[in-house]
């Protein structure tokens, strides 16, 4: 179970970085999205297929991988999820922005 989650978090990972990098499919926001939601995640799974490897090999060690692993993915899903939070409310404004910068309509002269 531990080598499909983190093959799965790799799989997902990579696909980040590539829709963000290689493919340009989507346009990132700031420079930094693709290091947080694509390098980090990618290396925070890391050591959840290191676990996976380690019951077998070195059964003493598997709990520690596992541990930093979910440590990092914490770490990482938290700064994620601060930056999600924080675009979201900046678009959220925009819209104000847009109404308050357009020039009025004319008024109807009156009788």
């Amino acid at each position: 179970m531990l080598g499909a989650g983190a093959l799965v978090g790799l799989a997902n990972s990579y696909r980040v970085v590539h829709r963000l990098a290689v493919a340009r499919t989507v346009t990132p926001a700031h420079w930094s999205d693709i290091w947080w939601y694509g390098y980090a995640a990618l290396g925070a799974y890391l050591p959840l297929l290191a676990a996976a490897v380690a019951v077998w090999l070195a059964p003493n060690l598997a709990a520690d991988f596992v541990a930093a692993s979910l440590l990092a993915l914490l770490f990482v899903a938290i700064r994620n999820a601060w930056d999600l939070v924080t675009w979201v409310s900046i678009k959220m404004r925009e819209p104000e922005r847009r109404e308050t910068n357009q020039p009025e309509a004319p008024r109807e002269a009156r009788p």
